[in-house]
C-alpha cells in the first residue's frame, strides 16, 4: 500500500492538497495507469488525514474488477471558523430547528468540487463515469450537491452522516435537463441513529428529497452509532463502491 501527498491544481492559481492511496503495486501517480478514483471529502473542522486511513480498508475490500482504484482525500480550501487547526468546505450555521441557515453556501462550494473533478479526470486520465464522489458529514452534504450537478455523469455519490441542503438548486437543473438524478444514478446514504451532530432525521429527509427528483438512493440507518463511521458503515460503503464500479 502506497499513500502519497498530492496537490491538484483546480484553476485560478488554486489547488487542493491531500493524500492519494494508490492501487496495490503502484508507487507513483502515472496518467493512464488508474482505472477509477474515489474522492472522499472530510467533515467540518477536520482535514483529509481524518479519512485517509479508511482508504486502505476500503481498497482492500474491493473486488478484483475494482482493484485498480485510487482514493483521494483532499483538504478543504478554507480554515474552519470554529477550529483553526481544521478545514471547512463552507461555513456552517444553524437556526433553532437545526437547519442550515445558508444552504446556498453549499451550492457555491460545489463549484470547487466540479473543478476538482475536472482536474482529477484530466490529470489521471480517468473518465468521469469512473469517479465516485462522497464524504462524511459536511463532506457528504457537499457531495450530494456537487455530484449530481456536475457537467458529466459520474459513477456515483455517497453521504455518511450528512444531509441534503440543495434541493431547490437541483430541481432547477433537473427541470432544465442538465441534472443527472434518475433511478440509475447510484447514491448511498448512511447515518447513525444516535448522531447528536447531524440529526438522524436528515437521512429520511435526504432520501425523500432525492426520490422526489427521480433518484432511488440506497439508505441505511445504523443502530447505536453516533456521529462517526463504524464497521457496519464501512461494509455498506464497500458494497456500494463495488457495485458502482462494476464493469458496464
Amino acid at each position: 500500500m502506497t499513500m502519497i501527498d498530492h496537490s491538484v491544481p483546480i484553476g485560478s492559481g488554486l489547488s487542493l492538497s491531500g493524500r492519494f492511496r494508490l492501487p496495490d503495486g503502484m508507487t507513483e501517480l502515472i496518467k493512464g495507469r488508474i482505472d477509477s478514483i474515489v474522492i472522499f471529502l472530510h467533515g467540518w473542522g477536520a482535514d483529509g488525514t481524518d479519512l485517509a486511513p479508511l482508504s486502505d480498508v476500503l481498497a482492500q475490500a474491493l473486488p478484483e474488477h475494482a482493484k485498480n482504484t485510487a482514493f483521494f482525500t483532499p483538504d478543504a480550501p478554507d480554515i474552519c471558523s470554529a477550529n483553526p487547526a481544521g478545514r471547512q468546505w463552507f461555513e456552517l450555521s444553524f437556526d433553532e430547528t437545526g437547519r442550515q441557515k445558508h444552504p446556498d453556501l453549499c451550492w457555491q462550494a460545489a463549484t470547487v468540487i466540479h473543478q476538482l473533478l475536472d482536474a482529477v479526470s484530466l490529470d489521471m486520465g480517468v473518465p468521469a463515469d469512473r469517479i465516485i464522489l462522497g464524504g462524511f458529514s459536511q463532506g457528504g452534504m457537499l457531495s450530494l450537491a456537487a455530484g449530481p450537478s456536475y457537467q458529466q455523469r459520474i459513477a456515483g455519490v455517497f453521504s455518511l452522516s450528512g444531509a441534503y441542503l440543495t434541493l431547490s438548486q437541483q430541481q432547477e437543473l433537473q427541470a432544465a435537463g442538465t441534472g443527472h438524478l434518475d433511478a440509475g444514478f447510484p447514491i448511498l446514504l448512511v447515518h447513525g441513529d444516535d448522531d447528536a451532530v447531524v440529526p438522524p432525521q436528515a437521512l429520511g429527509h435526504a432520501k425523500e428529497a432525492l426520490e422526489g427528483l427521480g433518484a432511488a438512493p440506497d439508505m441505511h440507518m445504523v443502530k447505536q452509532l453516533g456521529h462517526g463511521i463504524d464497521m457496519e458503515v464501512i461494509s455498506h460503503l464497500g458494497g456500494f463502491l463495488s457495485g458502482a464500479l462494476s464493469p458496464s
